[in-house]
């Protein structure tokens, strides 16, 4: 019979969107946690980087609403 097995964890999660160069934007995202309560497994720590590079969102003037007069 197979053995169950369970945690908690639990840690900080940060995150930045910078811009990249002309016309794109990077997000970087840093995550760690601890495992808590553990049961029938190995306990530690996990930490890990995400780095993303996208098209930037465009950047849209807002228009001035048209006032309708009678």
């Amino acid at each position: 019979m197979p053995r169950s097995s369970r945690a908690f964890s639990s840690g900080p999660q940060i995150g930045f969107i910078f811009p990249a160069g002309e016309g794109y934007q990077g997000y970087l995202n840093l995550k760690a946690y601890k495992d808590l309560a553990v049961e029938n497994r190995a306990e530690g720590y996990t930490a890990w980087v995400t780095l993303a590079i996208s098209p930037a969102a465009p950047s849209e003037t807002p228009t001035k609403a048209q006032s309708i007069r009678k």
